[in-house]
């Protein structure tokens, strides 16, 4: 089984009991086409695990749901790791390292931040595409967003990129202490222990911004998906489908959806978006590049 399968796996699961821990029962998201089926398949995931948790309440039962899931991971990355494997992986940033033995507690610490950076991901997400406003200030694909992403959501707005780069920088350290440098990564040569800690402190913030200018290729890859599904309902008569996507279009583009440029009944932004999402996601990634290795 591979890692990549394993973390995705394990991160979805426990993502699903997470959202139940800072979720109660508003029946409000029930009517949410995208939100509802996940708050329905929670409630049937946690009614599952009730019984042998001897009636605690939803967010006590969510919360030991996710820390089995994290702990069993662990075991499981433990058992599945051999003398002729290199490490688990883990990366952030141009931070990269492997985890070679340490036994159990370490390979739980990979679970956990396996997850945390997924948590990362998610939460940088929100901070493009859902600053201020409260859930009852989106439509549907941003009540969906505001949601799972809490209790990163629920922060005033002028606290989130603070919390967000501070939770990177953790995550950056976290990364170097756990294992063993890889080669590839940039700072693989770097004396972290000579370093002063206010060095070390900004070198992690800007492996934390180049984590989260990432997720440029990820909405890239959203827009590719929508845009296909837009085109097959078009043909297919999907209706329900393109209102779909037409939705998660339009909170993808944000502003530039005011401007839309069109030739005949053909919206071109969500294309020029794809190109531009690439040529800024390079952009910042070498000038992020270049700073990190001035500082090594």
């Amino acid at each position: 089984m591979s890692s990549w399968f394993l973390d995705t796996l394990g991160n979805a699961a426990i993502l699903l009991f997470w959202y139940r821990i800072w979720t109660d029962e508003d029946r409000t998201v029930l009517f949410n086409p995208y939100l509802g089926p996940i708050h329905r398949f929670s409630r049937k995931a946690l009614d599952f695990v009730r019984p042998v948790l001897f009636g605690l309440p939803d967010r006590a039962v969510a919360l030991v749901a996710a820390l089995f899931l994290l702990v069993f991971r662990g075991a499981i990355m433990l058992g599945t790791a051999g003398p002729e494997r290199s490490g688990w992986p883990l990366r952030f940033g141009f931070e990269a390292a492997a985890v070679t033995g340490g036994g159990f507690l370490a390979h739980l610490l990979v679970s956990a931040l396996s997850f945390a950076m997924l948590l990362f991901k998610l939460w940088g997400f929100t901070l493009l595409y859902a600053w201020g406003r409260g859930a009852r200030g989106y439509d549907n694909a941003g009540q969906t967003i505001h949601h799972a992403s809490r209790p990163f959501s629920l922060l005033r707005p002028d606290l989130k990129p603070l919390a967000l780069l501070a939770l990177g920088v953790l995550l950056a350290w976290s990364v170097n202490v756990s294992g063993a440098p890889l080669p590839a990564s940039a700072g693989a040569a770097a004396d972290w222990g000579r370093a002063p800690v206010p060095a070390l402190a900004f070198r992690f913030a800007v492996s934390a911004l180049r984590e989260w200018i990432d997720i440029l290729p990820i909405i890239r890859s959203l827009f590719i998906l929508l845009i296909i599904g837009s085109w097959v309902s078009m043909f297919a008569g999907g209706g329900a489908l393109m209102y779909a996507c037409r939705e998660w279009l339009d909170m993808l583009l944000g502003p530039a959806r005011r401007y839309p440029l069109r030739i005949g009944m053909l919206d071109l932004t969500p294309l020029l978006m794809i190109f531009a999402l690439q040529i800024v996601h390079r952009l910042l990634t070498q000038l992020l590049l270049h700073s990190y290795e001035r500082l090594l």
